[in-house]
This record gives C-alpha cells, sequence and structure tokens, in this order.
C-alpha cells in the first residue's frame, strides 16, 4: 500500500481590483489573517501590507501553495 501526503491549501488571496481592496491568508478552508486596502494602495505599500498579513498567519513565502489575484 502506497500512502501519499498533499500538503495543506495556503493560499494568498490578493484584490485590488475592487473599491474595497483585500490581502488575506486563507489555510484549508479559513481566513487565518487578512487586512483591508484601498484600492490606490501604492506600489511601494504593497508588499509590507503583504508581509504583514504572512506574519500575522505565521507563513513564509516558501509555505504557501497558491497566490490568487
Amino acid at each position: 500500500m502506497s500512502l501519499s501526503y498533499t500538503p495543506a491549501v495556503k493560499c494568498l488571496y490578493i484584490d485590488l481590483a475592487s473599491n474595497k481592496g483585500l490581502l488575506a491568508l486563507v489555510k484549508e478552508k479559513s481566513v487565518t489573517a487578512s487586512d483591508h486596502v484601498d484600492h490606490r494602495l501604492g506600489d511601494q505599500e504593497l508588499m509590507p501590507r503583504v508581509e504583514g498579513v504572512l506574519q500575522i498567519a505565521n507563513c513564509k513565502w516558501g509555505d504557501l501553495t497558491q497566490i490568487a489575484c
């Protein structure tokens, strides 16, 4: 019998197109961290906000299985 391991889904969700933007980290079926952002967020502001969401969720870039925009 062969066993396989499927890692838990960890998805970084980025929505900057909506009027009320959102950055969120989803693990399996729950949101573990989120940050509401203005859709006019500047390029220089984006990465620190994303890093903040990852830190709150105790997650690193290498832990992510997906990124959705």
